[in-house]
């Protein structure tokens, strides 16, 4: 299962920016080797492999970056998305446009966020399948384990 982790990509927070997808990835690193039945799960991560980000660029030019992110959206099966801001001001477009592409692409979408208005906005309330509060509540609820299970009809 491919999973793709959307949110916002900040040069000031870039720490914070990698932080909550590493907490993700490490909860599912021996998740093969637990004695259930469950096989790989692949994170797609926007950061593997940009060395040099600062906001809104990086060493990979900008239609290189979109286009990288496009497909592993169209090839994930399940899409998380982060809409915290980390103290950043920038509106996050990039991230609502994977959103769209993720909802065009008919996959779940599982939402991490504080704000109602992401809860209320007409468009994210039609395309979000579940909220979640914090990264350690989506764990906690194990809506992975719930899709991976549905996904490859694992026990």
């Amino acid at each position: 299962m491919k999973i793709y982790l959307a949110g916002i990509i900040s040069e000031k927070e870039i720490d914070l920016c990698r932080a909550w997808r590493s907490q993700i990835i490490d909860h599912y690193s021996n998740w093969k080797n637990s004695g259930k039945n469950y096989g790989d799960v692949c994170f797609l991560n926007p950061l593997n492999g940009e060395d040099n980000i600062s906001g809104l660029t990086s060493n990979i030019p900008p239609s290189a970056i979109f286009i990288k992110d496009y497909n592993a959206i169209r090839i994930s099966n399940l899409f998380i998305v982060n809409m915290d801001n980390f103290g950043s001001d920038r509106v996050n477009v990039g991230t609502i446009l994977e959103i769209a592409f993720a909802y065009e692409a008919k996959l779940p979408i599982l939402m991490i966020t504080t704000d109602d208005m992401h809860k209320q906005h007409p468009f994210l309330s039609t395309m979000v399948n579940c909220y979640f509060t914090s990264v350690e509540e989506l764990l906690e609820k194990k809506i992975i384990n719930t899709f991976y299970k549905a996904f490859n009809s694992s026990y």
